[in-house]
């Protein structure tokens, strides 16, 4: 065997070993199949925004090796097993509105245990629009995978659209109000809270079970300009200003 290639081929296996079942390699093989978006995946939206993957390639294991939490709820059928991660809204003890809002993702998986349908909630909506969400997807063809930190990275290119991204209004109509607001020099950064309902999590993990969510907004005009939630490990930033320019922004000031 060649020298380089023998080299390569111990270095896979290391990431093999430091990534459980290879998960590694598989996001590899997922990131090219968003780089070929629409010869791999289908966005449907008649029930709700979700992502089917025509040819799956993320396993069961690699969710729970990914995310350290069992589902809060797990069903099978002829098709295979749909799992549910549901967050419920923390509210702030202070506030005497609690209204209950609850962020539930669901992923169901093929036969073959292998990541078919991917569903986002209506209510995840409400911060990234469905027109912004799809192109931030489409951006994972792009993106960087750190191996080590099992993170990945992708920057968002300018998007010709009609779509305005939310307004403070809009965004508490459907979350209530925040459990917590920043007041910065340049935005006003709202941040909600929720906690996800499982029985199980990996020891050392635990902080993962609250999710965070980020809104940052113009102040004059109260528009959303960056969104950054955190779901069970997963961090999502979606940055309005660069897919709609800063001109956008200024002219909302």
């Amino acid at each position: 065997m060649h020298c380089k290639t023998l080299l390569s081929t111990i270095i896979l296996l290391l990431l093999c070993l430091l990534l459980s079942g290879c998960v590694y390699l598989r996001l590899l093989e997922l990131k090219n199949q968003f780089n070929e978006f629409d010869d791999y995946i289908i966005i449907k939206k008649d029930a709700g925004f979700s992502l089917y993957f025509k040819q799956p390639i993320l396993e069961k294991t690699d969710i729970l090796n990914l995310s350290k939490l069992s589902p809060t709820q797990i069903l099978s059928d002829d098709d295979g097993e749909i799992w549910t991660y549901h967050f419920d809204k923390i509210h702030n003890p202070d506030q005497h509105i609690h209204q209950p809002v609850s962020l539930v993702f669901r992923f169901r998986f093929n036969q073959q245990d292998k990541l078919q349908q991917w569903f986002f909630p209506d209510e995840f909506l409400a911060i990234v629009p469905d027109e912004f969400l799809e192109a931030s997807l489409r951006s994972l063809g792009q993106a960087t995978i750190f191996k080590l930190s099992r993170k990945i990275k992708a920057d968002v290119t300018r998007l010709n659209t009609s779509a305005s991204p939310p307004d403070q209004a809009s965004v508490q109509k459907v979350l209530g109000p925040a459990y917590e607001i920043v007041n910065e020099n340049t935005f006003q950064r709202f941040l909600y809270r929720f906690k996800l309902k499982t029985d199980r999590i990996e020891e050392g993990y635990e902080d993962r079970q609250i999710a965070l969510v980020k809104l940052d907004f113009v102040p004059l005009k109260q528009i959303l300009f960056k969104a950054s939630p955190r779901f069970a490990g997963l961090k999502i930033s979606v940055n309005y200003s660069k897919l709609l320019g800063q001109d956008y922004f200024n002219e909302s000031k």
